[in-house]
């Protein structure tokens, strides 16, 4: 199987892929990449379209005041720039405020981190997941 589009000069097998699921020595590791590559994509994405409807239907607001936003915010970012997992930089308008926290439940954020890997779990992902979708049914029009 290949991963082709039309009129361009790349692909990409795909077997390789498929020998990683069974062959139980890579098995594993293919596993925690694919979670991994999820778990960016989920905080990224779902904090990606939350945005983008908010700012077409004049809601953003709405979403910025929410107690997590900047929490899910930095999050996308870490998972998103250069190497991800790393906070690399505190948001320029937080650090302007003197910001220098960024809470969700029972997880913080703050500048001391910046350099520094951040461990978010998939668990912990789908939880975030859960309270933007009941921002979304309850809040936003």
């Amino acid at each position: 199987m290949l991963f082709e589009g039309k009129d361009v000069d790349i692909k990409i097998a795909l077997g390789p892929l498929s020998q990683r699921l069974t062959d139980p020595a890579l098995r594993e590791r293919f596993l925690r990449n694919y979670e991994n590559t999820l778990l960016r994509a989920l905080l990224r994405e779902s904090h990606e379209l939350i945005l983008l409807y908010c700012e077409d239907t004049n809601q953003f607001s709405i979403y910025k005041d929410e107690p997590w936003f900047q929490f899910a915010r930095i999050m996308r970012n870490v998972v998103s720039h250069k190497q991800g997992g790393l906070l690399t930089k505190w948001p320029e308008d937080l650090r302007k405020k003197g910001t220098c926290t960024a809470r969700w439940r029972n997880r913080t954020l703050d500048t001391t981190m910046i350099g520094s890997g951040i461990s978010f779990y998939h668990n912990e992902a789908l939880q975030l997941l859960n309270d933007q979708i009941e921002f979304v049914k309850l809040k936003l029009a």
